[in-house]
Formats: structure tokens, C-alpha cells, sequence
């Protein structure tokens, strides 16, 4: 089962682990898949506004991210 979490630093998305879920803000959640994650999106307004988005693993910011740039 994966334990959800609360992003509070842009590293702590690559230190996320596979099918682990976390929590970008109130409306925005992210699941680690692989390949990269998914942002899950949802409307607290209007019901049946849920979307999501793949977003593929690029290292480009890891480095910076993990440093705490």
C-alpha cells in the first residue's frame, strides 16, 4: 500500500517511490509510476473536472533538486 505524503521541496518528488502518492497542494496530487509521474488534478467546485497528467523522468533538475538549489 502506498503512504501518502506532503511535498514540501522539489527533491522530495525523485525520492518518491513507485505507485507512492503525495500531495502537491489541496487539489493537486502526484503518483510515482515509472517512466515518471502523474499529476492528478481535481476541481473542488465542480465534480467530474478531475484530469490527470503524465509527466516523463527528466534528471535535468535532479541534480539542483536533491542539492536543495
Amino acid at each position: 500500500m502506498a503512504i501518502n505524503k506532503q511535498i514540501e521541496e522539489p527533491k522530495d518528488l525523485y525520492k518518491l517511490m513507485f505507485h507512492q502518492t503525495a500531495d502537491i497542494s489541496n487539489w493537486i496530487n502526484v503518483i510515482r509510476v515509472p517512466g515518471g509521474w502523474i499529476y492528478l488534478f481535481s476541481c473542488p467546485v465542480s465534480e467530474g473536472t478531475d484530469y490527470g497528467v503524465f509527466v516523463p523522468f527528466d534528471n535535468e533538475y535532479q541534480e539542483q533538486a536533491l542539492k536543495g538549489k
